[in-house]
């Protein structure tokens, strides 16, 4: 997954994010919701491996 500054269409600031061939727009608020559900899905998912 790579991430890039972009444009959005409505002229806001946002990123860009690239899964293999396929393109995301974002807001920056949407793109660091999306970080944050992904690094908690991760840690929950880490705790319940331990039990």
């Amino acid at each position: 997954m790579k991430f890039f500054p972009a444009i959005l269409a409505d002229g806001r600031e946002g990123v860009s994010l690239m899964f293999g061939t396929y393109r995301i727009y974002l807001s920056t608020a949407g793109a660091i919701t999306l970080a944050t559900g992904i690094v908690n899905a991760l840690d929950e998912h880490k705790e319940h491996k331990h039990e």
